[in-house]
């Protein structure tokens, strides 16, 4: 009766266990499918560009963080600014986070690469470049296929009022998101913790929310976040309804950018999909970070 009643008691203990094992892999497999149906993804692997080490670096670098490693994570980081600037984002998140042994390995990493940089080529091509990244064409921003935030206020507003009046509002509405990412991040998660990853895949979104041109195979970055949601245990329904929407959003394909009557104005609105996407995907992030932190 004993051993029966051990026997009992053993398959009750592994039930749960084989339960957790099935939603890893359930887990696993939607992470696997979102990024091969990934629209994004594909355009950078048919490009041929450099998104798909960005997303390792900043994995790599969230790894290494979240693992209390800080030169692997500064390591990582460091060398990810040098592939794409704008990602130095992550490094100013975690000074804010309060992970400010990692935010300035990363920054003396990025200062090494810069400064090797400069002995190798000299100041001149960095000043050339600096200029040439500040003096983007007036057409890029209002492009049909740049997705940021700016280019839709761009394409929307600038028939009516003029692309040099809209440019601070773009601008504002840049720093107001910061700002609110800021603010959703402004506490102290350790690493390990569910808020914690909350908070760097925010940093990771905000990227192309605040940045002033961003194409669609820049969004490749963002299954870091995507991938983070997905596995975690404790969404709730209404929650993962939510993130199938912005992971259809940024992932599928459309192409409404051909129809010529839909760059400017009103219809303009059309083409914000993958905007909407992402910035539905920094909501959510925002919202589990709250709750992981009340």
């Amino acid at each position: 009766m004993q051993v029966e009643r051990g026997v009992v008691a053993g398959e009750r203990l592994e039930l749960p266990r084989r339960g957790q094992v099935a939603e890893v892999v359930v887990a696993a497999v939607a992470v696997l499918a979102v990024a091969a149906l990934s629209q994004p993804l594909v355009e950078t692997l048919h490009l041929g560009q450099a998104n798909v080490v960005v997303l390792a670096l900043l994995a790599l670098g969230w790894w290494g963080a979240r693992q209390e490693r800080p030169w692997g994570a500064a390591l990582a980081l460091g060398l990810a600014v040098h592939v794409k600037p704008e990602f130095g984002l992550p490094i100013a998140a975690l000074w804010w986070i309060g992970q400010r042994a990692v935010a300035y390995r990363a920054a003396a990493v990025a200062a090494a690469g810069l400064a090797a940089g400069v002995a190798a080529v000299g100041p001149g091509a960095h000043a050339d470049w600096v200029r040439h990244a500040l003096a983007m064409p007036a057409s890029l921003h209002a492009w049909s296929l740049n997705v940021a935030p700016h280019a839709a206020l761009h394409r929307l507003l600038d028939g009516g009022l003029g692309a040099r009046a809209v440019e601070p509002v773009a601008l504002a509405t840049s720093l107001a998101i910061l700002a609110a990412v800021a603010y959703a991040a402004r506490g102290r998660p350790a690493p390990g913790t569910p808020a914690f990853d909350w908070a760097f895949g925010l940093a990771v979104a905000a990227v192309p929310l605040v940045a002033p041109f961003s194409e669609e195979h820049h969004l490749v970055v963002l299954l870091l976040p995507l991938a983070l949601l997905v596995l975690a245990p404790d969404a709730s329904p209404r929650a993962s309804v939510a993130l199938a929407a912005a992971a259809v959003l940024l992932g599928a394909r459309y192409s409404l950018e051909r129809f010529p009557a839909l760059h400017a104005g009103l219809p303009s609105l059309l083409l914000t999909g993958k905007t909407a996407g992402a910035g539905l995907l920094a909501w959510l992030l925002a919202r589990r970070l709250r709750e992981a932190t009340r």
